[in-house]
């Protein structure tokens, strides 16, 4: 099977989803399987993303064919020549760009000026609005400034002002439309023109609930057509981009570099206007349009097919008609055929073909292309219909990994059963038919990225046996040969890391509505396995201590042990060692109970400190950490066992004080201090650690609940705050 490699940020955007199913028909058409190599964002500072790159690093790219590359959404537009740059000094493979010109390189992309500035004419001219409100797109990519700038040359045509205060600068999502309209709406504009659709999703939504009527009261537009339109009843007049077409493009013209034949770039795909209700229009005048034009694209379909079926009855080894069959279907996703109408064109050509055939081997033949095409249809629908309802159902999954008892249960399971049994249940529940996992090498305590174990391995839904001491070189192969999925398959490689910590690395089944959740089940398949290391070193505990007392009930002690520290690990804070949010208002409400059947009064302290945006942003995130810890150590210094502390969130910490009264302030503000002074001595830094703090008891709360009597002290936090400030 020939690999294609994809360098990707996985999403669940729908424009993300229909790229990746052009790429995905055209090479399960050509023979082509995938593997995504998720990259996450460039120019990110944080350790994961590092990882993911280094992944891609060591990747031996001679076992690929060519590379397609998503550099825009990658790079968030602000470094494509930086990350185009890291992605060719790895490897001589052909890249094509997706959404991004390069100089120098392969590329597809979009022609939005034509489309965009017929939008605006219509609006300007068609309809002779006056009064403009625009929701802008990130200037740093290079749409959301073209888009600007287009929108102030076709409204200056007109002598039309549009002013700063009418434009909202935004992050291309639905909720920043949310945001965009209630701070415009302020000025009252007639249009609303948005620079994509799910910001105009965002606007019609929050319209509608505020009462207007579209487009009687408040005209919206949107740009790129996308499939969330149909979310909601008024349609939007729009700018169509084939997504899957570009795709499907994209990874034709890597075939054709990967065949050494000549390539025009870049390769600019047109784009079209769609006139619908939003603006004023009547919908059918755009809609009879795309009819006509859909039923001369299907007429010719017919023709060919026809004629591809003659030669097919003279020639049945030459699979004339199911190779037109794929040929249309390339010029269906161009068109964006429905499904309906692809379904309906094959069953009046059957009907057709059933009249003119009598000849009962020719009928046969007939009915065997048929289910062949059939097929064909299933495929594309398959690949093309990733609805709101698959999102939904993968945020319910997302929902459910993320759950305390999730970890835990699959925990439990892994240490208690097989191993291999209890990751094929994962998988399968997750929709993955093949899954490996290779562990990185311990070699002295530190992992070796190069040489790994296969630690799991499941093909076609069937755990294979694996040699746990055969190694694998991932500057060699990435699996064994003989454990590739040999179909066609479209796989998903991630990094596992827990913290900071690379040690090993994961390949399933990825499909286009799956990317959030996948991401949460690497997330989760890491932890868990960074767990059972834990597991196996308190097993080799369990070992040493077998002279001692009998095996059994040294390995029921260990059991427990483990559970506890488990269970201790979703209640601390890593960085500090301190109780989490979770930790402390399970506990709290634990310990309250007691302060309140003894008729005692209690305390919260909520602290927040100062500066540590200053530290972070002069001194870096991990003078930030150094920091949040001697905050901490200043907290246990200052107050007694007894009390419960800590880290509420970022830099918020909070002190629950039992049996204590307004009286004791003075003495434990005193501590305090005496204890900051004594670790700013000891740090030695340019900065200080401060911190500021509001106090509310449990009797001057009117005996509330906890979660109550933390936001009143929250609320006293910020008067010191604001005090401070003043």
């Amino acid at each position: 099977m020939k690999y294609l490699v994809l360098c990707d940020w996985p999403s669940s955007s729908n424009y993300h989803n229909n790229i990746l199913q052009g790429i995905e028909f055209y090479c399960k058409g050509k023979g082509y399987s995938l593997l995504t190599v998720d990259m996450g964002h460039w120019d990110s500072l944080l350790q994961e993303n590092k990882s993911r790159y280094q992944l891609y690093s060591l990747i031996n790219h001679h076992h690929f064919q060519g590379i397609i590359s998503f550099t825009a959404a990658i790079s968030r537009d602000s470094n494509m020549q930086d990350f185009y740059d890291f992605i060719t000094a790895r490897t001589d493979l052909p890249i094509v760009n997706v959404l991004g010109t390069l100089p120098g390189s392969y590329s597809i992309v979009f022609d939005n000026k034509t489309a965009f500035r017929d939008l605006l004419h219509h609006l300007c001219r068609n309809h002779q609005y006056t009064n403009f409100a625009y929701l802008s797109g990130r200037l740093v990519n290079p749409d959301g400034q073209f888009r600007l700038d287009c929108i102030k040359e076709v409204l200056g045509e007109y002598k039309i002002p549009l002013p700063e205060e009418n434009i909202f600068y935004g992050e291309w999502t639905v909720q920043s439309g949310i945001q965009g309209y209630n701070i415009l709406k302020k000025r009252k504009p007639r249009v609303l023109v948005c620079a994509n659709d799910e910001m105009a999703l965002g606007a019609y939504h929050q319209a509608t609930n505020d009462g207007l009527t579209i487009p009687e009261d408040l005209v919206i537009t949107g740009f790129d057509n996308i499939s969330a339109d149909g979310f909601h009843d008024l349609p939007f007049t729009t700018v169509k981009q084939p997504f899957s077409y570009l795709g499907n493009r994209a990874a034709h013209m890597l075939d054709k570099l990967i065949h050494r034949q000549q390539v025009d770039s870049p390769e600019i795909l047109p784009t079209k206007l769609i006139i619908k209700e939003s603006c004023g229009c009547w919908y059918g005048m755009d809609k009879a349009h795309e009819l006509d034009e859909n039923q001369a694209v299907l007429e010719k379909a017919k023709l060919s097919m026809n004629q591809a079926l003659q030669k097919d009855m003279k020639h049945p080894q030459g699979n004339f008609l199911i190779r037109c069959w794929n040929s249309q279907m390339q010029e269906f996703l161009k068109h964006s055929i429905s499904e309906q109408e692809i379904i309906n064109l094959l069953n009046e050509l059957n009907l057709q073909w059933q009249r003119n055939f009598r000849n009962k081997k020719r009928l046969l033949f007939l009915n065997q292309r048929i289910i062949r095409l059939e097929k064909i249809i299933n495929d594309t629908i398959n690949q093309r219909m990733r609805s709101y309802n698959n999102l939904q159902n993968e945020r319910i999954a997302m929902a459910h990994m993320e759950s305390d008892s999730f970890n835990e249960k699959v925990i439990a399971d892994l240490y208690l059963e097989n191993k291999k049994n209890t990751l094929q249940r994962l998988f399968l529940s997750q929709k993955k038919q093949n899954a490996f996992i290779i562990l990185f090498n311990d070699i002295e305590g530190n992992k070796d990225y190069i040489h790994g174990k296969l630690y799991f391995a499941m093909v076609q839904g069937k755990v294979v046996k694996t040699q746990d001491n055969k190694d694998i070189s991932l500057d060699k192969d990435l699996l064994p040969t003989d454990i590739w999925p040999k179909d066609y398959s479209s796989l998903l490689i991630q990094i596992l890391f827990v913290n900071e910590e690379l040690f090993g690395y994961i390949i399933y089944d990825y499909h286009a509505d799956q990317a959030e959740l996948n991401e949460f089940l690497c997330r989760s398949i890491s932890g868990t396995l960074k767990s059972l290391e834990t597991a196996k070193i308190l097993q080799e505990n369990n070992r040493q201590l077998e002279n001692e007392i009998t095996l059994r009930k040294e390995s029921e002690n260990k059991i427990r042990e483990l559970l506890d520290e488990l269970k201790n690990l979703s209640i601390k804070d890593q960085l500090t060692g301190l109780f989490n949010r979770r930790g402390f208002l399970t506990m709290g409400q634990h310990q309250i109970k007691q302060y309140i059947r003894d008729e005692k009064n209690y305390m919260v302290m909520f602290c927040d400190m100062d500066g540590l945006k200053n530290i972070n942003d002069n001194y870096g995130h991990k003078a930030g950490d150094i920091a949040i810890c001697a905050m901490a150590r200043v907290l246990e210094n200052s107050f007694r066992g007894s009390d419960i502390i800590a880290r509420f969130g970022g830099d918020e910490f909070t002190v629950l004080l039992g049996s204590a009264s307004p009286s004791d302030l003075k003495t434990i503000e005193k501590r305090l201090k005496n204890n900051l002074k004594r670790i700013n001595t000891e740090l030695n830094k340019p900065y200080k650690i401060d911190f500021s703090y509001g106090i509310c008891s449990y009797k001057d709360s009117g005996k509330r609940a906890l979660e109550e009597i933390i936001e009143l002290a929250d609320h006293e936090l910020y008067i010191v705050k604001k005090e401070k400030r003043n």
